[in-house]
């Protein structure tokens, strides 16, 4: 009978530390959906992140402030009255006008927190319409979310945007759109290029498996820790020279500071 206070004890200790441990957890995620510090795109119901349709591009930037305009074209087919529309900005939303007319927005506190904006019904008569959003972020691609009462006002879809002042348009993307540098269409993909390496791998292969079954102490010595590292540092050599002959002067173009790496490496040589 004297073991079950005991056991009632450890019960309780273990169910106090999961509750402190959910809690600790939940209190984490809260803070990175809330925090203006935590770069966390908040999650909503309706409508889809979307940013600029830039190239990746692999050089280093120095371009401190990023200034995107973001519009859409739809269109009214009956008179409107006043639309509620909410903007989340990643980070700073600079302005936002309907048909060349800005409106009037307050700047939250955090940039998680949403703008409400009120698109007036005077000016959404029927026909065609322009809305048009300047955001700008620091050290960051500039993010919008939209969400309306309007149908397809949030979507992906018809989004445009421009980082030369309205000059060059080209379509939004949604922010979890992947693309690859264009440097990688030059090279084969690494299935393709183990295809292209077999026929070379598979003499090695069987001579290596030949040698194993023959000359066991020939194998030993092989794979002794000296012998190991220099078959790596040799390998390894080989594929820098591999890579810097096929990359040519590109190589001097990719990647951070590798001009001036390669100057440093000229100087020690």
């Amino acid at each position: 009978m004297r073991k079950l206070p005991r056991l009632f004890r450890l019960a309780n200790v273990r169910t106090i530390l999961i509750m402190l441990a959910l809690t600790g957890i939940t209190a984490e995620i809260l803070y990175a959906l809330k925090s203006p510090a935590i770069n966390l795109l908040p999650p909503h119901l309706e409508g889809e992140w979307i940013r600029s349709n830039d190239p990746v591009d692999l050089h280093p930037h120095n371009t401190p402030i990023d200034v995107t305009i973001f519009r859409k074209k739809f269109s009214v087919l009956h008179p409107q009255q006043d639309l509620d529309v909410t903007v989340t900005a990643f980070r700073h939303l600079k302005a936002i006008s309907i048909d060349g007319n800005p409106l009037p927005f307050s700047s939250p506190s955090s940039w998680k927190d949403p703008i409400h904006i009120v698109l007036p019904g005077r000016l959404l008569s029927p026909g065609p319409h322009v809305l048009r959003l300047t955001v700008v972020n620091r050290l960051a691609p500039s993010l919008i979310h939209v969400a309306s009462t309007l149908h397809g006002l949030g979507n992906v879809q018809g989004w445009e945007e421009s980082t030369f002042e309205g000059i060059e348009w080209r379509p939004a993307l949604r922010a979890d759109e992947q693309r690859t540098p264009a440097i990688k269409d030059s090279f084969p993909s690494v299935p393709g290029a183990l295809r292209v390496s077999f026929p070379y791998f598979l003499p090695l292969i069987i001579g290596l498996f030949i040698l194993s079954t023959w000359k066991p102490g020939f194998c030993d010595r092989i794979i002794a820790p000296k012998s190991v590292r220099l078959l790596l540092l040799a390998f390894i050599t080989i594929l820098g020279v591999n890579n810097l002959l096929k990359l040519g002067a590109t190589v001097t173009q990719t990647g951070f500071d590798t001009r001036e790496h390669l100057s440093y490496i000229s100087y020690l040589l």
